[in-house]
């Protein structure tokens, strides 16, 4: 009687913390206690939700519910994202636990699709978008419901890319949404913090759900800890205490708001350099410009005037950009990548259009990319915001490869590969003092300029001849 009698209390004390935390299932497709935060994120249908926080805490539990919640209503579709193919089928994985869920349903699974279909004729569907342009694949879909685990894996264009497969027939009577899962941390972190946590205006169909550990009964929370504990400390703060520290860990770029300018400067005596990065796409905007400007009066201080890809360019059209910029900038040095089709346009563009645009130095692209790294973050590098939004999205979160050696395929990196092109010819006046500045005639020491000045202006020979007169041979060295 005393074991029973002890059973009972444990049965007891357990179906409390569920009455506190947890609500009854809710359908034959959700075989689920909710927690309070779960049925938060089930039981809301603004536009856009995400369940962010801890680690462990059951988010991906959400959103896999949040998906199911129409599974009943004819023509309702709903599509689930990782951002690589292994994330998707992992053991444990959202698809995993989808199959615990639905296979012993009355739901079919169409491994070729890999699309769970139930009787009412609606579907659950999994995708992936390993590279950046795998968004495109999911052209001409249409979807009730879609879903990204793992936010922070995802870049913001593919996120806003599949806002427009998010629509509906008239008759289908289910609300159009979104659902997220992140942990805080990832290549993506900042875009997401500011969509989410801290917008600039409060959108009140933009909304997140914080989720922590605390908050999940039903995991092993003793054990989860201690496999978190020995993160480091960034890390740890992100996954076990869920907080959103700012990460860059992945990006080769790191560029920081206070490197953005609101106007462009004044630069004594300016020196401007266009680059030019070219791409062959007729589609899509793989051709960028950028416009650096200096004044060596100034040290440390090279300005990013403005920037832009173009897509489908002829070598006339490229022709009459430069020229544009020519009138307006006076531009001191033209620049072109000589891949490709490159060596062909330069040659064009000196010959036909007689526009002195030169080949650029593209050995090394490692340790260059990492000195411009070092620049932006000494400040060296500044960004005029308003003319070069796609410049520094494309710094921000352009990641490197799995080897860490080149750019991933798959990201945008024609815009901050114009702007590596035009750095390289900054290097010597971004090591050198900054040039004194010209005295006005008349001021303290313009007599001492001039004298130097016309010095420095003679031959060698003027310079050392015996024959030449008193007026004209080295006093300095005398001296």
């Amino acid at each position: 009687m005393d074991s029973l009698s002890n059973i009972n209390e444990e049965l007891e004390t357990l179906l409390n913390t569920f009455k506190d935390k947890s609500i009854s299932r809710v359908s034959k497709y959700v075989p689920l206690l909710f927690t309070e935060k779960q049925q938060q994120v089930y039981d809301n249908d603004c536009h856009e939700l995400l369940a962010e926080g801890s680690a462990g805490s059951g988010k991906s539990v959400s959103l896999l519910a949040a998906a199911l919640k129409y599974i009943d209503h004819p023509k309702y579709a709903a599509l689930i994202l990782r951002r690589q193919f292994p994330q998707l089928i992992q053991s444990g994985g959202i698809m995993d636990l989808a199959n615990d869920w639905l296979s012993n349903t009355d739901a079919i699974w169409t491994a070729s699709d890999k699309t769970w279909n139930f009787p009412s004729g609606a579907t659950l569907s999994f995708g992936h978008m390993n590279n950046e342009n795998d968004k495109t694949s999911y052209q001409g879909g249409s979807w009730q419901f879609i879903g990204f685990d793992e936010l922070t894996q995802f870049s913001e264009t593919q996120y806003l890319y599949l806002h427009s497969r998010l629509r509906k027939d008239d008759y289908v009577q289910t609300p159009l949404r979104i659902r997220s899962t992140t942990n805080p941390g990832g290549l993506h972190n900042r875009w997401v913090k500011k969509r989410f946590i801290v917008p600039e205006k409060l959108n009140p169909t933009i909304q997140h759900i914080s989720m922590q550990l605390d908050d999940n009964p039903h995991i092993n929370k003793e054990t989860y800890l201690e496999g978190l504990n020995k993160l480091d400390d960034d890390t740890k703060a992100q996954l076990r205490d869920g907080k959103w520290l700012d990460n860059t860990t992945g990006i080769i770029y790191t560029f920081p708001e206070e490197n953005e300018l609101q106007s462009i400067p004044n630069l004594p005596k300016p020196v401007y350099i266009l680059a030019v990065d070219l791409g062959a796409s007729q589609i899509k905007a793989t051709t960028g410009f950028v416009l650096l400007g200096y004044s060596e009066e100034i040290k440390d201080l090279v300005v990013v005037i403005e920037s832009k890809a173009y897509a489908g360019l002829t070598v006339s059209d490229i022709a009459e950009l430069i020229k544009s910029y020519q009138e307006q900038y006076d531009l001191n040095e033209i620049i072109m990548d000589q891949g490709a089709l490159g060596i062909g346009y330069i040659n064009e563009l000196n010959d036909r259009w007689h526009i002195p645009a030169s080949g650029v130095q593209k050995a090394n692209k490692l340790g260059y990319r990492k000195l411009l790294s070092s620049a932006i973050k000494n400040k060296q590098i500044r960004i005029v915001t308003e003319n070069n939004q796609d410049l520094i999205e494309e710094l921000r979160t352009l990641p490197w490869n799995s080897k860490g050696l080149d750019a991933h395929d798959g990201y945008p990196d024609h815009l901050s590969d114009a702007l590596l092109y035009a750095y390289r010819q900054c290097l010597d006046y971004l090591s050198k003092a900054p040039a004194a500045k010209s005295p006005n005639k008349g001021d303290e020491g313009w007599s001492d300029y001039e004298e130097n000045r016309m010095w420095d202006a003679m031959s060698h020979d003027d310079k050392i001849s015996k024959d030449s007169p008193w007026w004209r041979q080295d006093r300095r060295r005398r001296r």
